[in-house]
């Protein structure tokens, strides 16, 4: 799929500074300030897709205003390519599809392909390669009718991709070898290079060492030619795997350690990460565990700060092997585990989709069981009406006989369905835990990277210069917003790391509600301020509780944050105590949008993981008020809500009172 876009993004990202003093300068809102805008924003999506959004809303709006169809049409198809790169595939699909829609109306056959192969992008990175290569096709038919040979060499090569990353490599060859001959005939040398470097990776993967050196040096030597770095030191990464395989280490070894020296000065560091990789598994094979050892941990390193959650998990398997040679067999288990794990969340999907076709197998089974069943009726009808021709000696042979047959076969039936019904458990059960670990592993690699990338996006926008006074205030006040929530956010996920990892230590103390609630309004005062929301506290004189008191001001600070988000301008949240003859009730009350029925049964559930944007817009994980319940039960209390959607809601936490019973044990 990259072949499409690459160049088009490096010669985009170049004029951004040309395209911008443009824009300020054109200050009628026509069909060429629509087209300045659409532009800017497909230069900034692969680094900055926050303002490829910001800027193709503004696109959107004066080309509504003007019926300006086309300009509409690539302003939801930005937002879609920005929605894409956020990992929001349903919301990135919907835009694609107005796009679709508008230009299939407008006949634009070469938009259509490149709309329809970025939908069937999009699908493969839900995992649903079926749905990707039904737009594949899709985009393939309309190169076809446009009669556009490269459109229809490169959907050739892109459906090929498809099948190679399905493992299908008989299938990919035989695109593969459609799209080279394609690209030789129109002299597109990208293309050749393009498929020539597959083919040898096919080759590679068939272990056909011989057949794919010539595919791998011929697309080396034409990216080099055309000065294309990223697909340079694929090749060579390519070239330094063959080497290895035929065990010549040191001509693997000079390749790779040419290609690392230009992938550091590479923008895109999966490259430099493919680079170490190979390294350390060269010197692995090689006998020099220690440059095999700084090789993975450096792969591991720069993989983790990108959030390369593949990678990491096989540099883990690297330093398995590693450690296993050496003989340090507790360190080879420790990294192999952890490779283990990851590669589980990666293949979670897959193996979702495997469960259900083991549910649509049982339905097709128990389909052929209802006509087989039909069919020994209509034999049992047969049998009924020759019984009465035999005899009244016959009939009874034959009547014993259907009995004997009938009994066997409910019998059968029966242990059938008892076994389906335990395979029906036991799947639903495996759907329940990989949708837990799932929407573990999402928080962490997905809500973290978000806010930053966020708070970056704000930052550029500010860099842009094309912002009037409001807007200016606007996003000022909104960068404001993400600060707090994106430290709220490092802060929930600190507790749910160190909670998960070797377990967390509470100690319980006596504490004093009065004062944790007064700092957390203190830090929450910018917010509140600048929505106008009233704050009143009312506690009763016995205020002490007997918990660990970070845990409590991590829960009692979550829900203040959420009270505070939830609360439209001009509202109130009160925070007031209550006791009883052993617990501490603090209850947290907001006049904000409230909380449906069908929401609150699945608020504190990890199975049913969502989240609702505040009032102002502001974002979350979800995961607080999963620490939440988490840490108020393992402080021998509970949290509760009551909430009337479009009223407010009322959080309760209750703690034991200081002195009241004999708590001594932690947690």
């Amino acid at each position: 799929m990259l072949l499409l876009v690459k160049h088009e993004i490096l010669a985009q990202v170049s004029a951004i500074d040309s395209l911008s003093n443009i824009c300020k300068n054109h200050q009628k809102d026509d069909t060429t300030k629509v087209r300045l805008l659409n532009q800017i924003a497909r230069c900034y999506y692969y680094d900055n897709s926050d303002t490829t959004l910001y800027l193709s809303k503004k696109s959107l709006a004066i080309a509504e205003k003007i019926h300006f169809m086309s300009g509409k049409s690539d302003a939801f198809y930005n937002i879609g390519l920005a929605f894409s790169n956020q990992n929001q595939y349903a919301k990135a699909i919907d835009y694609y599809f107005k796009s679709l829609e508008l230009e299939e109306k407008m006949k634009n056959n070469k938009k259509l392909w490149s709309i329809a192969n970025e939908i069937a992008l999009t699908y493969e990175n839900m995992d649903d390669f079926g749905k990707s290569l039904e737009f594949l096709l899709k985009a393939l038919k309309y190169a076809e009718i446009s009669n556009d040979k490269l459109g229809i060499g490169i959907q050739l090569g892109n459906i090929a991709e498809n099948h190679y990353k399905n493992d299908q490599y008989p299938k990919a060859l035989e695109y593969f070898s459609k799209s080279i001959a394609i690209a030789r005939e129109i002299g597109d040398s990208e293309g050749i290079a393009y498929n020539s470097f597959y083919i040898g990776q096919i080759n590679i993967k068939q272990n056909n060492i011989n057949g794919s050196i010539q595919y791998v040096d011929t697309a080396l030597t034409i990216y080099q030619k055309l000065n294309l770095p990223f697909w340079i030191i694929q090749c060579k990464v390519s070239k330094a795997t063959i080497y290895r395989k035929r065990k010549k280490y040191n001509e693997c070894i000079s390749i790779l350690e040419d290609a690392l020296k230009q992938s550091l000065t590479y923008r895109d560091k999966q490259p430099l990460i493919d680079c170490q990789m190979e390294l350390a598994e060269s010197y692995l094979e090689s006998g020099n565990l220690d440059k095999a050892s700084f090789y993975a941990g450096m792969s591991n390193k720069l993989a983790t700060s990108i959030g390369r959650t593949e990678d990491i998990g096989k540099s883990h398997a690297l330093f398995s092997a590693i450690f296993e040679k050496k003989g340090i067999y507790d360190s080879a288990l420790i990294h192999y585990k952890k490779s283990e794990v990851i590669k589980d969340s990666l293949f979670s999907v897959k193996r979702t989709t495997i469960i259900k076709s083991l549910l649509q197998n049982y339905e097709l089974d128990k389909k052929q069981q209802e006509i087989a069943s039909q069919r020994v009726e209509i034999e049992n009808k047969t049998l009924q009406s020759n019984i009465f021709l035999l005899g009244l000696i016959s009939a009874g042979l034959i009547l014993s006989l259907l009995s004997f047959l009938i009994w066997q076969t409910i019998r059968k039936n029966r242990t059938l369905h008892e076994q389906k019904e335990e395979i029906g458990r036991h799947n639903q059960a495996l759907l329940e835990l990989n949708h837990t670990k799932d929407t573990l592993f999402s928080i962490i690699s997905h809500d973290l990277r978000a806010p930053i990338a966020s708070l970056q996006s704000t930052l550029y926008l500010l860099q842009l210069g094309i912002l009037s006074e409001a807007e200016l205030e606007k996003v000022s006040q909104e960068l404001s917003y993400k600060v707090t929530d994106t430290t709220n956010l490092l802060n929930n996920l600190l507790y749910w790391a160190k909670s998960q990892m070797d377990g967390i230590k509470l100690f319980p103390e006596k504490g004093n509600v009065e004062s944790i609630i007064k700092e957390i309004v203190s830090l929450l005062s910018h917010q509140t301020e600048s929505k106008k929301i009233q704050v009143s506290l009312d506690f009763e004189k016995t205020q002490s509780f007997y918990a660990d008191i970070p845990s409590v001001s991590m829960i009692l600070r979550n829900l203040l944050s959420n009270a505070v988000k939830f609360t439209p301008r001009g509202g109130s949240v009160s925070v007031n105590t209550s006791t009883s003859s052993t617990m501490l009730q603090i209850h947290v009350h907001d006049t904000g949008l409230g909380i449906s029925e069908e929401d609150l049964k699945k608020l504190f559930s990890p199975l049913t993981h969502f989240t609702t944007q505040g009032t102002s817009q502001e974002v979350g994980t979800g995961l607080g008020l999963l620490l939440c319940k988490d840490f108020a039960e393992r402080n021998n209390g509970s949290i509760s809500v009551e909430s009337t959607e479009g009223k407010g809601s009322i959080f309760s936490l209750s703690l034991p009172l200081f002195g009241v019973g004999n708590i001594t044990s932690n947690n």
